[in-house]
């Protein structure tokens, strides 16, 4: 009698376990057949290739159907295993035995736990087992080992927050939809709240945010599993954040009223949470939603957001349209002003978030550029958290951190107005910053100034010229750590390449790649463009990447040394491989470049006077030089198009500046 009394009351095991087994089945099956066809049909496709395939890790095996499995039928399972205590016949039946709530939850949850994890290590001990026998493709039982620990932390985070959210949630389509909504307000509220903070704290940029916020989500890792490794340390935060929501489940669930199933909220001390919870999310989606539409009605966007959102809240909590009365009036006047000082506090003075310019003797190291997310951090697709700083892009110059200062101070002090509608156009210029202290903190701004405004130009040009500047915009200290040959590129035909492996012929072109972009004058984060690169391997990043320096033309020392070496001929294009080279207008404006097809221009200029056709050798050559680097594709005047004798086409683009007195004559107007 006692047996039965505690946790191992045969018919609760038997009624639980017959109520979830099928979704266990089914789990296994998915990762049975989507990983077993995934691993064939690799092999079977590289069985021509040169060589085999190589999984990085063993997540990207199953074209993400068994993430997608992991995560339908964890949810699933809370649902179902909770489903008892959601119906008002079936609470009462369960709470009627002679069983604590202690006992039943423990048999539900171990059930919900072993249903998710034997289908998994069964699958991974199969997985380990066939890792040897698949010819064409590479992967290791560690790769296994490492997925299935991490998969399964996942899922019994996914279980345990549903079982959670069943016991503070009173019907289960609720429950199913608020879980939902919490995976998602994981990948969303990072991204509108970055948006807000953009709004409202001069020198914030949400782009520099973004993937960094997301590597958190729950959501977004399981979706991205394939593409995205889970860390070591993020399995560790779900699995403690799993126990956890365990833990809680089972305080919450001594003190749920079994009169309040089937209510919104089973907890009424939550109402006020929920409500302002949910306030503060319409308030945020509304605000970001009116800057893409909006713009100078952002302010009204928020009060709108609020409202609604409150107004949907309230249905909720009272299960009814009827909603409007004096007490509604007054909730939502004092939940409103909790949220405002919610979105308001983070963007105020009191944080000092705008004025905070480090003095000269705190900084250690300082960046500006472009695109401080690429340029600043090493990243490999994503902005991973910590972020590690690209050795040798921080400059220590104190003449350099003072040209920065004083370009930060002269931004701080005028604040500039942007237009947030047009701030990523042309119009406006990016201007990041990056401070390294030396007490080992990071400061980064982002700010958008009007191109070409004399009271910010004079203090970049002079940061711009500085060889740290330089330095850091073309990632030059990567290039005192290549081990591997260079490959010279041809752009016009990127399947055409040739290698450098001479140890000295490397060492001198390295030298001179330097040497090539600390002479440019004014030199800008968007790169020239050529038809040659130079594909360099680096050692100096802890990923293995690449890193192409695009030759200018304008530096002749570079050229020489290519023909002086015989790597010359070899690579660029010459009149000599062309049939012809066809010159037509571009007069399209940006807006029209974005909806029309380039094929079109030399559609309609076909045999008109509208087309310039060069075919002897001089004119062909003058064309090539003047096409050979250009900086701003929106803003070329002329587009050509090279017909190679093995029937190769490419395109070039042409911008009036490159036009000679020679070639105004004979390019069309």
């Amino acid at each position: 009698m006692m047996f039965n009394r505690f946790f191992f009351n045969r018919g609760l095991w038997s009624h639980t376990l017959k109520q979830s087994a099928w979704l266990g089945i089914l789990y296994f099956l998915v990762l049975l057949l989507s990983i077993l066809i995934s691993l064939n049909m690799l092999n079977d496709s590289y069985k021509n290739q040169r060589f085999h395939f190589v999984v990085s890790y063993f997540a990207e095996i199953g074209a993400g159907w068994p993430n997608v499995a992991m995560l339908i039928i964890s949810i699933l399972m809370g649902l179902l295993l909770t489903r008892y205590i959601q119906n008002k016949a079936s609470v009462d039946f369960f709470h009627s035995l002679p069983l604590k709530r202690v006992h039943l939850l423990t048999t539900h949850f171990a059930v919900g736990v072993i249903a998710l994890t034997i289908p998994l290590w069964i699958m991974a001990i199969i997985a380990a087992i066939l890792s040897r026998q698949f010819e064409y493709v590479d992967f290791t039982a560690m790769q296994v080992l490492e997925w299935t620990i991490a998969t399964n932390v996942l899922s019994l985070f996914l279980f345990s927050l549903t079982v959670f959210v069943g016991i503070c949630i009173g019907q289960t389509i609720l429950q199913g939809i608020v879980v939902a909504i919490l995976l998602t307000l994981t990948v969303a509220i990072p991204k509108v709240w970055n948006k807000h903070l953009d709004i409202y704290l001069f020198g914030y940029s949400s782009r520099n945010q973004q993937n960094l916020n997301e590597d958190w989500s729950p959501l977004f890792n399981i979706m991205n599993a394939s593409a995205k490794i889970i860390t070591t340390l993020e399995t560790c935060l779900y699995l403690l954040i799993a126990i956890i929501l365990i833990v809680l489940s089972y305080l919450f669930y001594k003190i749920r009223a079994t009169e309040k199933t089937t209510h919104a909220v089973t907890f009424t001390y939550f109402n006020p949470l929920f409500r302002v919870g949910v306030m503060f999310c319409g308030a945020l989606f509304a605000g970001a939603l009116s800057v893409s539409f909006l713009n100078d009605w952002t302010s009204i966007a928020y009060i709108v957001g609020a409202i609604v959102a409150y107004t949907i809240a309230e249905m909720i909590i009272r299960k009814s349209w009827n909603i409007y009365h004096m007490g509604f009036v007054k909730g939502m006047l004092g939940h409103g002003v909790v949220v405002a000082l919610l979105l308001y506090i983070p963007v105020s003075n009191y944080v000092h978030y705008e004025a905070e310019i480090p003095s000269a003797e705190e900084i250690a190291g300082v960046y500006e550029g472009g695109n401080l997310s690429y340029y600043l951090f090493e990243n490999e697709g994503y902005v991973t958290f910590p972020r590690v700083i690209r050795p040798g892009v921080l400059s220590s110059d104190p003449n350099y951190i003072q040209l920065v200062r004083n370009l930060h101070m002269q931004i701080e002090q005028i604040r500039p107005k942007v237009d947030k509608l047009q701030q990523f156009t042309s119009d406006y210029e990016s201007v990041d910053i990056g401070y390294k202290l030396k007490d080992g903190s990071l400061i980064v701004r982002s700010y958008q100034v009007p191109s070409n405004a004399p009271e910010y130009q004079y203090y970049l040009a002079k940061i711009q010229q500085s060889p740290s500047y330089k330095i850091a915009v073309y990632n030059l200290p990567s290039l005192d750590h290549v081990s591997k040959p260079i490959e010279i590129v041809n752009l016009d035909r990127q399947e055409h390449k040739i290698q450098v492996s001479n140890k000295k012929d490397i060492k001198e072109l390295i030298q001179l790649i330097k040497k090539e972009k600390l002479a440019i004058d004014n030199p800008d984060a968007s790169l020239p463009n050529s038809s040659l690169y130079f594909l360099v391997e680096s050692d100096l990043i802890s990923y293995e990447t690449s890193q192409s320096y695009y030759w200018d033309s304008s530096y002749k020392p570079l050229a020489i040394w290519l023909k002086k070496k015989g790597y010359w001929d070899q690579i660029i294009t010459k009149p000599t491989d062309l049939n012809a080279i066809i010159v037509v207008r571009d007069n399209r404006i940006k807006a029209e470049k974005d909806t029309t097809s380039d094929q079109s221009l030399f559609t309609n200029a076909y045999n008109t006077d509208k087309e310039f056709v060069a075919k002897d050798k001089k004119m062909m050559g003058i064309l090539l030089d003047a096409s050979e680097n250009i900086f701003d594709y929106n803003n070329a005047s002329y587009y050509l198009k090279l017909k190679f004798k093995d029937g190769t086409i490419t395109y070039r683009h042409l911008v009036q500046s490159q036009v000679t007195s020679e070639l105004s004559k004979v390019l069309p107007e």
